[in-house]
């Protein structure tokens, strides 16, 4: 079977977001399943190549703007079955320029007006200007059109499954598919200084700032920051103004495809702290706990923070970091998280629910 995957980023060429991580993901998986799979994403610079291959996957970058153009692209691609990760604006153009074939979109972090609000107001003020760009190719009508004509929609977190249906006016449920993670076997070298992680962009919706607050409240605890902001100026502030404590350590951006560091330092870790405000479900979840990474964490998808870690829905990060670290907490709840992920999210797992939903669509 041909499988396009229709992503807004794929975790190459500059966009690293965990959108990008599940797309990507699920691409080797479908691979290993004997899969042909190209994947279609808008180009994010000049210099991207219009054709390479990523992991073995044909890779074809479009102009967003060339409406034309890039429904002859997915004409040409002549896929079976055309996978939106998220939905964005390759969804109505697959749709548009190939309506008999299979058509399927994950939702992983649907934005409704507060979303796309609160994202707003942490906007710097250069990516303010360009929000209604962000918003046509990401929350314009003719993409939830396509959304609800679609062969079927699925939900990568359980919570969103309600919202999803209310958004897109689903005459149906949509069901849950997971998201494939890579899960070790351990046993994992953990550090025996406690160690705190911070995995994801340094955006100001993320507030990172308050990780590093952290810093210098807990001097027994090691801070490592991984990740970078796309407002340069801010990333150079936070390293300016923080990488002087001699408890944190800010190592920036680590491809986890390419780099062995991301695995050690996710197996040493003993706790993943997320400060953002609002959140999907995050794949740094996943990726944390399958390294038995306990999660302290305002958000609470799908009840990880709750289960697996410290939930701290009034931002008590001090109060859940002293929970967790005294008397081994980290090391129970992480544990958990580990089978939990190891039974729901690992590849063997994960795929499975992929195969036999494409059976069924095919098979219709």
């Amino acid at each position: 079977m041909r499988v396009c995957l229709v992503v807004g980023e794929f975790f190459a060429f500059g966009r690293y977001g965990g959108f990008g991580t599940m797309a990507r993901n699920v691409g080797l998986g479908l691979k290993q399943m004997g899969h042909e799979v190209v994947v279609a994403a808008p180009r994010k610079t000049a210099e991207q190549p219009a054709e390479t291959v990523v992991d073995g996957m044909p890779f074809y970058s479009y102009n967003a703007a060339g409406i034309g153009g890039t429904i002859d692209l997915f004409r040409r691609l002549r896929a079976d079955i055309y996978h939106s990760f998220e939905p964005n604006w390759g969804t109505f153009m697959a749709r548009r320029g190939v309506p008999r074939a299979k058509h399927v979109v994950t939702c992983i972090d649907p934005r409704n007006g507060y979303d796309w609000w609160v994202e707003f107001k942490h906007y710097s003020g250069k990516r303010k200007l360009t929000f209604p760009l962000i918003w046509a190719f990401e929350g314009n009508p003719l993409i939830s059109r396509a959304v609800r004509q679609a062969d079927r929609v699925v939900c990568q977190p359980w919570f969103i499954v309600p919202k999803v249906k209310k958004m897109y006016g689903l005459p149906y449920t949509p069901p849950h598919v997971p998201n494939p993670i890579r899960v070790g076997d351990g046993p994992f070298n953990k550090s025996e200084r406690p160690t705190a992680v911070f995995l994801a962009r340094w955006d100001k919706r993320k507030r990172p700032e308050m990780f590093l607050k952290l810093a210098e409240q807990f001097p027994e605890v090691e801070f490592v920051m991984l990740g970078k902001s796309r407002d340069a100026a801010y990333d150079q502030s936070l390293r300016e103004k923080y990488g002087r404590l001699p408890n944190v350590n800010i190592v920036g951006f680590v491809d986890q495809y390419t780099d062995p560091r991301f695995d050690e330092i996710l197996g040493r870790s003993w706790i993943l702290i997320n400060t953002a405000e609002r959140e999907g479900l995050p794949a740094s979840f996943q990726e944390a706990v399958a390294h038995q990474c306990a999660i302290l964490s305002r958000v609470n998808p799908d009840d990880y923070a709750q289960k697996f870690g410290y939930w701290a829905k009034e931002d008590d990060y001090a109060v859940g970091l002293r929970a967790l670290v005294s008397g081994n907490l980290w090391r129970e709840r992480g544990l958990a998280g580990y089978e939990y992920v190891r039974a729901t999210n690992s590849t063997d797992v994960a795929m499975k629910h992929y195969a036999a939903l494409y059976a069924e669509l095919v098979a219709q």
